[in-house]
């Protein structure tokens, strides 16, 4: 029956059994690119294969063979360019568009156009969202998918998460997206709209100001009590970063780390002369104002080191010498601050606060905002201005002045 009419299931499109039966399969490119229909459909298939990334398929989604063969040879084209950038060829795979995403962010940090929530979304991109959507379509995550996705996320973390955590895995997710789109992999109909709400974060908890008393008491003869040279040496530069941190209000953590000698210098105004830190980390670069006494902490770190011991303080500041601050005497950098600031806490009894919160070198960021209100009568409208300001905080006062009660507390 060569003249009994079909109906094309996928576009209803009609046609005879005789033309269904006529040639199926062409191929251009020099052979590359074969098109070819599927029985029962009137639209146009097209397969090539790449280097080092095997068979492609599409859809040309063309009945008409001239126009299916430009879409196909439009689509091969497109994919070899791609697979010579080392970019994702045409696959709709979340898993591949993602690393594709991240592959992208960690070239923007590598050449310095990146922002450093990148780093965020990075983790969130690799430890969340690719191991849950794995080989599913990017153009197939609906509604119901997140919410089976929000599900399993809170079963891994242990709790809901935090609304700005919530915050980078949604930026993370529409980074993946838009690129999706950019790539003709999805359309904007095909995104989903994305949870916002999230679980209020906890202040972190801080000292007060006679608890501050008592820590840098304790701290002082705490040093004194060290039995191994190791011990002394980690107790020490403990001491010195304790109290630099709650003086200077600089993050444990990234922004202390990186912190060189290089970055100190002086700052003169009407008020005098101020020291400030010029640090970098979760907010990007910004500079930081010492309160009056961190001097004295700098010079007892500094004599530690015959190499600089030498100098005064303030040719040490000129001298501009690229080397990190916070070092043990011997020259090594620790990681093990944060836990033998636990172990003081736990021995003088103040690891946690009236409310059973656990305090950390973090805490010392609030303990700055106390000392700066309640000490240093600090007015309240000149907090978290931009010298300390955080991703999300207001700002305040007079941006880059050492002068102003530049302040954190969040």
């Amino acid at each position: 029956m060569l003249n009994e009419v079909l109906i094309c299931p996928e576009c209803e499109a009609t046609f005879t059994a005789n033309e269904l039966t006529s040639q199926r399969t062409y191929k251009i490119r020099d052979g590359e690119v074969v098109l070819y229909r599927r029985d029962l459909s009137s639209k146009w298939q097209a397969r090539f294969k790449l280097p080092n990334s095997g068979w492609h398929r599409i859809s040309t989604k063309r009945s008409n063979l001239t126009e299916a063969k430009r879409v196909a040879g439009e689509a091969y084209d497109k994919a070899r360019f791609r697979a010579a950038e080392g970019l994702n060829a045409i696959s709709k795979r979340f898993s591949d568009v993602a690393k594709q995403s991240v592959a992208l962010m960690e070239k923007a940090l590598a050449n310095g156009t990146g922002k450093v929530a990148y780093k965020d979304y990075i983790n969130a991109t690799e430890k969340y969202l690719i191991p849950f959507f794995k080989s599913r379509h990017v153009d197939n995550i609906d509604e119901n998918v997140l919410q089976q996705f929000n599900a399993w996320r809170i079963e891994q973390m242990g709790k809901e998460p935090a609304a700005s955590t919530l915050a980078n895995h949604n930026a993370a997710m529409n980074r993946i997206f838009d690129l999706a789109v950019q790539d003709g992999l999805a359309t904007r109909k095909n995104i989903p709209v994305l949870q916002k709400n999230g679980r209020k974060s906890k202040r972190r908890p801080d000292f007060t100001s006679e608890e501050w008393r008592s820590l840098r008491a304790n701290l002082r003869h705490w040093v004194q009590k060290a039995q191994q040279p190791r011990s002394l040496m980690m107790r020490e530069l403990l001491w010195d970063y304790v109290l630099i941190l709650a003086n200077t209000g600089i993050r444990a953590g990234t922004e202390a780390a990186n912190l060189k000698w290089k970055h100190l210098s002086w700052h003169h105004d009407k008020a005098g002369r101020h020291l400030t830190l010029s640090v970098n980390g979760k907010t990007g670069e910004r500079r930081a104002v010492a309160r009056h006494n961190c001097e004295e902490y700098f010079k007892r770190i500094q004599l530690r080191f015959p190499s600089l011991s030498g100098m005064s303080f303030d040719e040490l500041l000129k001298a501009k010498v690229d080397e990190y601050v916070f070092r043990l005497s011997d020259g090594r950098r620790t990681k093990n601050l944060n836990h033998t600031f636990r172990d003081f806490l736990l021995d003088v009894g103040l690891l946690e606060d009236e409310h059973g919160n656990e305090r950390t070198l973090y805490s010392l960021r609030h303990t700055y905002a106390t000392l700066r209100l309640v000490e240093d009568k600090t007015p309240i409208h000149n907090l978290a201005a931009p010298p300390m300001a955080t991703s999300n905080s207001p700002t305040y006062g007079r941006p880059n002045s050492p002068g102003q009660d530049a302040l954190i507390i969040s």
